[in-house]
């Protein structure tokens, strides 16, 4: 009989530690407040963190479905924005999108997409991390304020119609 052995003991602590590090910056990724989707470098869904789970009410499985984008943007948002998109990541460039996003009760909230790809040491993209802020409550005020001043502008020209409205009358 003949027999070598090897010792591996290192590295299995080594391996040990990695399983541990992955595990906490998973944790770490979870714990932040924003919506985050790490992407491949021809932008399908990866993973993304807890945020993404809970705001759409949906598994990893589900989110990594090709067809995840056509059922949760907005079809006036996602049809117009694919193009803009598919050019973005294949710029290889840090991009934006503002778009609408379905939550798990059906409502529709406003993200600003900030893509950002990670390279290798031959600047080949390795990954793309894309990471959502809600922007609902500026979209609704600079609408609001859209509204207000085309009232305004319309109540401006009605009032000239009867005369210029800062003439000063003298008695």
């Amino acid at each position: 009989w003949c027999a070598s052995g090897t010792d591996i003991h290192d590295r299995k602590i080594a391996e040990l530690r990695l399983r541990e590090r992955v595990l906490e910056l998973k944790l770490t990724i979870d714990a932040i407040p924003a919506y985050i989707n790490v992407l491949d470098p021809a932008g399908a869904v990866i993973d993304v963190n807890r945020m993404v789970l809970d705001y759409t009410g949906l598994t990893a499985a589900d989110v990594r479905s090709p067809d995840f984008r056509d059922r949760f943007l907005h079809p006036d948002d996602w049809n117009g924005l694919k193009e803009a998109r598919r050019q973005g990541l294949a710029s290889g460039l840090p991009f934006q999108l503002e778009l609408r996003s379905r939550d798990k009760n059906g409502q529709y909230n406003w993200f600003l997409m900030r893509y950002s790809p990670f390279r290798d040491e031959h600047e080949n993209i390795v990954r793309w991390y894309a990471t959502g802020t809600n922007i609902d409550d500026r979209k609704r005020a600079e609408e609001r304020v859209r509204k207000e001043n085309k009232a305004l502008r319309e109540e401006i020209e009605r009032s000239s119609l009867f005369g210029r409205p800062y003439d000063l009358v003298e008695q």
